[in-house]
Protein backbone atom coordinates (compact mmCIF):
# COMPACT_ATOMS: atom_id res chain seq x y z
CA UNK A 1 0.00 0.00 0.00
CA UNK A 2 1.18 3.53 -0.77
CA UNK A 3 0.19 6.25 1.69
CA UNK A 4 0.76 9.85 0.60
CA UNK A 5 0.82 12.83 2.93
CA UNK A 6 2.70 15.66 1.17
CA UNK A 7 3.28 16.63 -2.42
CA UNK A 8 4.26 13.39 -4.12
CA UNK A 9 4.55 12.03 -7.63
CA UNK A 10 3.86 8.32 -7.88
CA UNK A 11 4.50 6.87 -11.30
CA UNK A 12 4.56 3.42 -12.86
CA UNK A 13 3.99 1.23 -9.79
CA UNK A 14 2.27 -2.15 -9.68
CA UNK A 15 -0.01 -2.00 -6.62
CA UNK A 16 -2.02 -5.15 -6.05
CA UNK A 17 -3.26 -7.75 -3.58
CA UNK A 18 -3.09 -5.46 -0.51
CA UNK A 19 -5.30 -6.30 2.47
CA UNK A 20 -6.50 -2.68 2.54
CA UNK A 21 -6.55 0.01 -0.14
CA UNK A 22 -3.92 0.08 -2.87
CA UNK A 23 -3.23 3.82 -2.58
CA UNK A 24 -4.54 5.81 0.36
CA UNK A 25 -4.24 9.60 0.41
CA UNK A 26 -5.70 10.99 3.64
CA UNK A 27 -5.44 14.68 4.54
CA UNK A 28 -3.17 14.86 1.54
CA UNK A 29 -2.94 17.53 -1.13
CA UNK A 30 -1.14 18.28 -4.38
CA UNK A 31 -0.25 14.69 -5.26
CA UNK A 32 -0.06 13.35 -8.80
CA UNK A 33 -0.54 9.66 -9.55
CA UNK A 34 0.36 8.66 -13.11
CA UNK A 35 0.58 5.34 -14.97
CA UNK A 36 0.13 3.05 -11.95
CA UNK A 37 -1.65 -0.30 -12.06
CA UNK A 38 -3.92 -0.65 -9.02
CA UNK A 39 -5.41 -4.13 -9.02
CA UNK A 40 -7.17 -6.63 -6.71
CA UNK A 41 -6.93 -4.74 -3.40
CA UNK A 42 -9.22 -5.73 -0.52
CA UNK A 43 -10.74 -2.27 0.04
CA UNK A 44 -10.42 0.55 -2.50
CA UNK A 45 -8.05 0.83 -5.39
CA UNK A 46 -7.41 4.52 -4.59
CA UNK A 47 -8.87 6.43 -1.62
CA UNK A 48 -8.60 10.23 -1.48
CA UNK A 49 -9.41 12.48 1.48
CA UNK A 50 -7.73 15.71 0.42
CA UNK A 51 -7.55 18.41 -2.20
CA UNK A 52 -5.84 19.36 -5.44
CA UNK A 53 -4.75 15.82 -6.34
CA UNK A 54 -4.49 14.50 -9.89
CA UNK A 55 -5.13 10.87 -10.82
CA UNK A 56 -4.24 10.31 -14.49
CA UNK A 57 -3.53 7.41 -16.82
CA UNK A 58 -3.77 4.74 -14.11
CA UNK A 59 -5.31 1.31 -14.62
CA UNK A 60 -7.70 0.65 -11.73
CA UNK A 61 -9.44 -2.71 -11.77
CA UNK A 62 -10.82 -5.66 -9.83
CA UNK A 63 -10.74 -4.09 -6.36
CA UNK A 64 -13.07 -5.51 -3.71
CA UNK A 65 -14.93 -2.25 -3.08
CA UNK A 66 -14.61 0.93 -5.16
CA UNK A 67 -12.00 1.58 -7.81
CA UNK A 68 -11.66 5.21 -6.63
CA UNK A 69 -13.24 6.51 -3.43
CA UNK A 70 -13.36 10.29 -2.97
CA UNK A 71 -14.44 11.31 0.54
CA UNK A 72 -14.72 14.82 2.04
CA UNK A 73 -12.47 16.06 -0.72
CA UNK A 74 -12.30 19.01 -3.10
CA UNK A 75 -10.63 20.21 -6.30
CA UNK A 76 -9.29 16.81 -7.41
CA UNK A 77 -8.98 15.79 -11.06
CA UNK A 78 -9.53 12.21 -12.22
CA UNK A 79 -8.87 11.76 -15.93
CA UNK A 80 -7.90 9.30 -18.62
CA UNK A 81 -8.06 6.18 -16.44
CA UNK A 82 -9.60 2.81 -17.28
CA UNK A 83 -11.63 1.93 -14.15
CA UNK A 84 -13.03 -1.56 -14.56
CA UNK A 85 -14.35 -4.67 -12.85
CA UNK A 86 -14.59 -3.37 -9.29
CA UNK A 87 -16.97 -5.19 -6.95
CA UNK A 88 -18.94 -2.09 -5.95
CA UNK A 89 -18.42 1.17 -7.85
CA UNK A 90 -15.90 2.46 -10.36
CA UNK A 91 -15.87 5.94 -8.74
CA UNK A 92 -17.70 6.62 -5.46
CA UNK A 93 -18.00 10.26 -4.36
CA UNK A 94 -19.09 11.10 -0.82
CA UNK A 95 -19.18 14.71 0.40
CA UNK A 96 -17.04 15.68 -2.59
CA UNK A 97 -16.96 19.19 -4.05
CA UNK A 98 -15.43 20.91 -7.05
CA UNK A 99 -13.83 17.78 -8.53
CA UNK A 100 -13.38 17.12 -12.26
CA UNK A 101 -13.98 13.61 -13.62
CA UNK A 102 -13.30 13.38 -17.37
CA UNK A 103 -12.20 11.10 -20.21
CA UNK A 104 -12.22 7.91 -18.15
CA UNK A 105 -13.43 4.53 -19.35
CA UNK A 106 -15.65 3.26 -16.54
CA UNK A 107 -16.82 -0.28 -17.27
CA UNK A 108 -17.91 -3.64 -15.88
CA UNK A 109 -18.31 -2.48 -12.28
CA UNK A 110 -20.82 -4.61 -10.40
CA UNK A 111 -22.94 -1.85 -8.81
CA UNK A 112 -22.33 1.59 -10.37
CA UNK A 113 -19.98 3.15 -12.84
CA UNK A 114 -20.06 6.35 -10.77
CA UNK A 115 -22.06 7.15 -7.63
CA UNK A 116 -22.48 10.66 -6.18
CA UNK A 117 -24.11 10.89 -2.74
CA UNK A 118 -26.46 13.64 -1.42
CA UNK A 119 -23.57 15.74 -0.07
CA UNK A 120 -21.61 15.73 -3.32
CA UNK A 121 -21.98 18.95 -5.30
CA UNK A 122 -20.42 21.38 -7.78
CA UNK A 123 -18.48 18.66 -9.59
CA UNK A 124 -17.81 18.55 -13.31
CA UNK A 125 -18.27 15.14 -14.99
CA UNK A 126 -17.83 14.96 -18.76
CA UNK A 127 -16.53 12.92 -21.73
CA UNK A 128 -16.41 9.65 -19.78
CA UNK A 129 -17.24 6.37 -21.50
CA UNK A 130 -19.60 4.34 -19.30
CA UNK A 131 -20.48 0.82 -20.35
CA UNK A 132 -21.46 -2.58 -18.98
CA UNK A 133 -21.93 -1.42 -15.37
CA UNK A 134 -25.03 -2.61 -13.51
CA UNK A 135 -25.99 1.11 -13.31
CA UNK A 136 -23.77 3.53 -15.22
CA UNK A 137 -24.35 6.55 -12.98
CA UNK A 138 -26.34 7.77 -9.97
CA UNK A 139 -26.36 11.37 -8.77
CA UNK A 140 -28.34 11.75 -5.53
CA UNK A 141 -27.88 15.54 -5.57
CA UNK A 142 -29.80 16.32 -8.75
CA UNK A 143 -28.97 19.59 -10.49
CA UNK A 144 -25.99 20.33 -8.22
CA UNK A 145 -23.32 18.69 -10.39
CA UNK A 146 -22.55 19.39 -14.05
CA UNK A 147 -22.63 16.49 -16.51
CA UNK A 148 -21.58 16.15 -20.17
CA UNK A 149 -20.87 19.79 -20.83
CA UNK A 150 -18.89 21.13 -23.75
CA UNK A 151 -15.21 20.42 -23.27
CA UNK A 152 -13.53 23.16 -21.22
CA UNK A 153 -9.98 24.42 -20.86
CA UNK A 154 -7.97 23.21 -17.88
Amino acid sequence: MITAIKTQYRTMNEIHLNKDSGIRMENSSQNTLTANTVNKNTNYGIMIVGSNNTIQQNTIRNNSKHGIFLFADDHNTIYNNPIQGNTKTGIHMSNSTNDTICTNEIANNEEYGIYLDHFTLNNLIYNNYFHDNNHNSVDKRLNRNRWNITKTKK
